[in-house]
This record gives C-alpha cells, sequence and structure tokens, in this order.
C-alpha cells in the first residue's frame, strides 16, 4: 500500500510517496525541518479510508483491540501470575469490606443501604459468575474480590462478638 505526504506548512514542500509495511505505522521518508525542529512526522495514515472497504487501523486501535489477546498470553505464560493476581483481588475486597464496615459503622447512618448494597453486589457477582459457561478473567477475579468481601464481613462479625 502506498502511502503520499504532502505538507503545505513545510519550509521546503516535499512530497514524498512510501511504503506501508506494518499496519497503522506508516512514517513518512521526508526529513522535514521546522524553525528549530528536525525530526520524521506521521503522515495521514488512513489505510482504506478512501474506499471506505477497510477500517482506519492505527497504532491505537491495534493496540486497544489486542488487549484481550495480550491478557490471555499475559496470564498463560506463567501460571503464578493468575493465582497472584486472585490473591489481589481477594485482598482488595477484604480491605474494601472492611473500610465499608468501619465508616458507615462509626457513623451509624445509612447501615441498611451498606448492607443491602453489598447484599446486592455479592448476588449479582454470585449469579454472573455461576450462569456464564467458562468463566472468564474477570469474572474469576471480580468472585476472588466478592470472597474477600465476604470474608471480611464474616471477621468484622467475629470481632464485634
Amino acid at each position: 500500500m502506498k502511502v503520499s505526504c504532502e505538507r503545505a506548512d513545510l519550509v521546503t514542500s516535499v512530497t514524498t510517496t512510501t511504503t506501508v509495511r506494518n499496519v497503522g505505522t506508516a512514517f513518512c521518508s521526508c526529513n522535514w525541518r521546522r524553525p528549530g525542529r528536525s525530526r520524521k512526522h506521521w503522515c495521514d495514515a488512513r489505510q482504506g479510508s478512501r474506499e471506505g472497504s477497510t477500517p482506519l487501523r492505527t497504532r491505537l486501535t491495534v493496540k486497544l483491540t489486542s488487549v484481550p489477546y495480550r491478557l490471555d498470553m499475559y496470564f498463560t505464560n506463567n501460571p503464578w501470575r493468575k493465582i497472584m493476581w486472585s490473591a489481589t483481588a481477594f485482598s482488595s475486597g477484604y480491605y474494601s469490606a472492611n473500610t465499608v464496615s468501619l465508616s458507615f459503622g462509626a457513623l451509624a447512618i445509612n447501615d441498611v443501604i451498606a448492607a443491602a448494597t453489598t447484599v446486592a453486589f455479592c448476588e449479582v457477582v454470585s449469579k454472573a459468575y455461576w450462569s456464564a459457561s467458562s468463566p472468564g478473567l474477570a469474572l474469576a477475579f471480580l468472585n476472588f474480590f466478592k470472597l474477600g468481601v465476604i470474608a471480611a464481613l464474616i471477621a468484622d462479625a467475629f470481632k464485634l462478638s
């Protein structure tokens, strides 16, 4: 695919055509100079946008669309990562439940609303996790967060009795 670059605001008008090798990384090969600057600039790399057949492929869209695959590979390559992230989610849930319990318990305002919100959160997460045919990483980590919340509330109940 050929990409042409035309810049009218340059000190010297340069028109260059380069071949794009990687999708979304079209650099123009002309070294253009503005007063005090010398670097390569991005071309108007809308591959296929003029024909309307292919979508706009930029670095950002390539990175964002590859996030699920990269996350899957992040946890597949090293199984300890999944264990550590699960422990982190559990600990975050424990900390969050202690924070909610202590702040609403100390103020003695909206205790019922805090309890109802916590129970509703736990029920929604349980329903989503157990109704999924194969829960993904997000649901698994959310379930560990929920388990941390429940463990913290049980520990608070033992502290109070």
